[in-house]
């Protein structure tokens, strides 16, 4: 248990603020589908390869689903920051941002 304290110590204290906004793009992925494929294996009706993932949310364990898609939306808004403060501005920048921050808000507020 201590490495992993030491591991995590030592990668934020190597990260600054902007660092930890664009790590925010790389868990995001990793947490909705860790709260899914729990989901999945607690729910004894449902079956990875004969059902869709969106059944899931309609079984009895669908509000983990809905929390994993609030949190993906989180962490893809503190990733676009992350962007917004970072990247050059280019041809279409604002755009792209504009367009990651209507798909994080959306899944935010499903």
């Amino acid at each position: 248990m201590k490495s992993i304290e030491r591991v995590l110590a030592h990668i934020l204290g190597v990260l600054d603020a902007y660092g930890i906004l664009a790590l925010a793009g790389i868990v995001e992925p990793l947490v909705l589908v860790a709260l899914d494929i729990a989901a999945a294996v607690s729910e004894p009706k449902y079956s990875l390869i004969r059902d869709s993932i969106s059944v899931l949310g309609l079984t009895s364990l669908g509000w983990i689903q809905t929390i994993g898609f609030v949190v993906f939306g989180l962490l893809v808004e503190i990733f676009t920051a992350g962007l917004f403060l970072n990247i050059h501005r280019r041809h279409l920048f604002d755009l792209g941002i504009g367009l990651l921050t209507f798909f994080g808000f959306g899944l935010a507020g499903c």
